[in-house]
């Protein structure tokens, strides 16, 4: 209430996120007040009414959750090439957030079969944070690991496993214990096999264009937190 559910002319950039957060917890805990609010909002985007790009994302978000209905507008919102590419990676967040195992995990065979490499991450990564489904994530994830592997950038890839060890580990940590041992000491061989042979000077060379693409991602990552 101190600081509303909607931003004001001239508040600063910390009330501007904070708000964000707050709407999004509020959310998860059920505040009715919030889920309306965001319900309202989210209806009002689909009308094709203003809402603050400030709160757009969350509000799509708390708006899915609670809209299973439009998933398929979301979806066709998605496709348009008019549609800006900030507002896709918002839809693409608001895709992983149904409160319904079964749509989430539709929208996520649809990133990872139709959707753009670099932004095929985002809906998996709010469904880490959706209690509805983080329970089913591990066997998505084990039924396609191989497939995300080839189509994901390696530090996607690695945010990936981040989340599936996160929450969705609760009911799972043995599995998944066991599952990354071996994992990691397959690709060990075949990193092993792959490299054999390979001069000093070549071994540099990799390492070094490991380090640049690592930078790379990173200063990418702090350049969009300061946009936000």
């Amino acid at each position: 209430d101190k600081i509303g559910l909607e931003p004001k002319e001239g508040e600063s950039h910390k009330i501007t996120n904070l708000r964000s957060q707050l709407l999004m917890t509020c959310s998860l805990f059920k505040s009715p007040k919030v889920l309306q609010f965001g319900l309202e909002k989210f209806h009002d985007y689909m009308n094709g009414k203003p809402v603050s790009a400030d709160i757009l994302a969350v509000v799509m978000r708390i708006g899915a959750s609670q809209d299973i209905n439009s998933y398929n507008w979301l979806i066709e919102k998605l496709e348009k090439s008019e549609t800006p590419e900030t507002e896709k990676i918002k839809i693409l967040g608001a895709l992983g957030s149904f409160n319904d195992n079964e749509t989430v995990l539709k929208a996520l065979n649809y990133s990872l079969e139709k959707v753009p490499s670099k932004n095929k991450i985002y809906p998996f990564i709010y469904a880490t944070y959706n209690l509805s489904v983080v329970d089913n994530l591990w066997q998505w994830y084990l039924d396609n690991y191989k497939q995300l592997e080839k189509v994901l950038h390696p530090m996607h890839y690695e945010n990936i496993i981040l989340g599936i060890c996160g929450v969705p580990a609760i009911n799972h940590s043995e599995e998944i214990k066991q599952f990354f041992n071996s994992y990691i000491k397959e690709r060990e061989q075949g990193y092993k096999q792959a490299n054999q042979g390979e001069s000093k000077e070549e071994t540099k060379e990799r390492r070094e264009r490991g380090k640049r693409e690592m930078f790379a991602h990173n200063n990418k990552r702090t350049t969009r937190g300061r946009r936000k």
